[in-house]
């Protein structure tokens, strides 16, 4: 084989084949927990690789137990100014909560691959995700070096549907980057989507129609389907673009 055709099957080898970087950290110190997370990236990888057609892998560079849980983490609207040792800087949704969980535990640090985080609380949300996009505004580069591609998972999941499905949704906000997020196009994507947030459940109409001891509620419910989290978990062909080019940008 040529020299140069040696070069260019070890480049293509090792961009298709490198292990994207994971970490893992944890504020309850409990083996089941670390190992739910781990089968929710499986899952994520499991699902992405089959809509994409692709190989991409993945490799846990730590866990870790944390000692402060600085939750509820707090949601901010919109966007606002915050004084930080790193000066003054603007943040929204989670990331002034994110950047004191940090800064808190001692691992304020630039971010080198992706980086979960099992917390007490995330007030309103069973997950949140911090991709590359959602720092467009922050004006320090430090800052966004260190709080993008951070993802929380709450550990209080009542009503969160399946744990695997979650991570795998909010990892997908961070390869996929999609801004407004949970669109497909200009639209909301749809129930078989990652990015769907919840399906709708009918039941099947009552055998005795419309009428009946439970006929009128039957009929009532299945006009007005029951609203639970999504199961979902396919990728478009833009989505997988996307997840393409966020890889590249993690393995830089």
């Amino acid at each position: 084989m040529k020299l140069f055709n040696v070069l260019v099957f070890l480049l293509f080898s090792s961009h298709v084949y490198a292990a994207i970087p994971v970490t893992i950290y944890s504020t309850i110190n409990q083996d089941s927990e670390f190992q739910k997370l781990e089968q929710g990236i499986d899952f994520f990888f499991d699902k992405l690789n089959q809509s994409c057609r692709s190989n991409y892998q993945y490799e846990i560079k730590l866990k870790e137990s944390l000692n402060v849980d600085v939750s509820p983490f707090k949601l901010l609207q919109s966007q606002t100014e915050i004084e930080t040792k790193e000066g003054r800087d603007s943040f929204i949704f989670f990331q002034e909560s994110l950047y004191h969980h940090l800064k808190e535990n001692k691992i304020f640090k630039k971010n080198k691959g992706i980086t979960i985080h099992s917390v007490a609380d995330v007030t309103g949300h069973c997950g949140f995700a911090f991709p590359i996009i959602q720092f467009e505004q922050m004006q320090s580069p430090l800052l966004k070096e260190v709080l993008q591609n951070h993802l929380l998972i709450s550990q209080d999941r009542a009503g969160c549907g399946n744990l695997s499905r979650l991570i795998a949704h909010e990892l997908a906000h961070l390869f996929i980057q999609d801004n407004p997020p949970h669109q497909c196009g200009d639209q909301r994507c749809g129930e078989e989507n990652i990015l769907s947030v919840y399906r709708y459940i009918k039941p099947r109409p009552s055998q005795f129609g419309s009428r009946g001891s439970r006929g009128g509620d039957i009929f009532d419910d299945f006009l007005n389907p029951r609203q639970a989290p999504s199961i979902g978990v396919e990728f478009n062909e833009k989505q997988c673009e996307s997840v393409a080019r966020t890889v590249d940008q993690l393995m830089e």
